[in-house]
């Protein structure tokens, strides 16, 4: 395996998550990793496979490396060269250890008026935010991945953002129907009304954002606070009740009846490595689904 410390120059749509690219914006990205690197490509649809990553080139014995992995990826997938030389971006998304996003020269953003950072983003986006990894294509005849890559798009759309905040909502006020008997102090019920409040608000506070749901925060539960529960709440607590359990206490996973719509959280993925604010969700990379 040959490492090589490279810097090119990569095309950006006009902002994150955008699929226009009008402005002519352009980034400069510093690659460190192997200078070629085999991945593995699905023979239906020659679509490269994410999850099986890559493995660095062989330059000493790459025929045999080729054949083991001919046999490595069986009858449903094939294996497909990505070389620096002719693909710096997409070398730079696979195979590439980047810096925590927070590590990284950021573009914040605040509402009018406010001094807070209710979102933030690497500027410029990384390699493997700037692309679709998803979508790319290899041409098995001529041997070369097909361009132009399209845009990173977003996973969640606004409807869906929306459908999720209405039953998050619906969510929240089933549970203080079933803790309407539970002795909350003074504190308590100050602190959770201001959430209530404040999550009922969300729509209208970031309506200038709507059209990119990915960057709207939701307020924090304060149940999520480990002073919340004293010792004999605890002890009562139904263990069906929907407490915050997820890695980012600042959405309220609901339950899951029948036509219910619920967010998926990645538990891998940290606030330190997805770039979050903390108590923020980035939306980008959850999962919305519909029974």
């Amino acid at each position: 395996m040959t490492t090589i410390n490279k810097t090119f120059r990569y095309d950006l749509p006009d902002d994150y998550l955008s699929q226009e690219r009008s402005l002519g914006l352009q980034a400069e990205w510093t690659y460190e990793g192997p200078d070629k690197v085999w991945v593995f490509v699905d023979y239906t649809t020659n679509k490269i496979l994410i999850s099986e990553s890559f493995r660095p080139y062989d330059d000493e014995n790459p025929e045999k490396q080729y054949e083991h992995l001919e046999v490595y990826t069986g009858l449903n997938s094939y294996p497909a060269l990505i070389t620096y030389e002719e693909d710096p971006l997409l070398i730079a998304a696979i195979a590439q250890n980047v810096p925590f996003a927070a590590e990284l020269p950021q573009k914040e953003y605040r509402l009018p008026g406010s001094t807070e950072v209710f979102y933030s983003r690497p500027n410029p986006t990384t390699p493997d935010h700037t692309i679709e990894m998803t979508n790319i294509e290899y041409d098995p005849k001529l041997k070369k991945w097909k361009k132009p890559f399209s845009w990173r798009i977003s996973h969640i759309t606004t409807d869906l953002f929306v459908q999720a905040h209405t039953n998050i909502l619906k969510d929240i006020k089933e549970i203080e129907k079933r803790f309407e008997e539970n002795s909350w102090s003074e504190d308590k019920i100050i602190s959770w009304n201001n959430y209530v409040s404040e999550f009922e608000n969300v729509l209208v506070k970031y309506s200038d954002y709507l059209n990119t749901p990915w960057m709207i925060p939701f307020p924090t539960d304060p149940r999520s606070n480990p002073d919340w529960l004293d010792v004999d709440e605890n002890e009562d607590q139904n263990l069906n009740e929907p407490v915050v359990s997820n890695p980012n206490p600042s959405i309220i996973l609901t339950s899951e009846p029948e036509g219910t719509v619920y967010i998926e959280y990645d538990p891998n993925e940290t606030d330190e490595e997805s770039g979050r604010l903390p108590g923020q969700i980035d939306l980008s990379p959850l999962r919305v689904k519909e029974d």
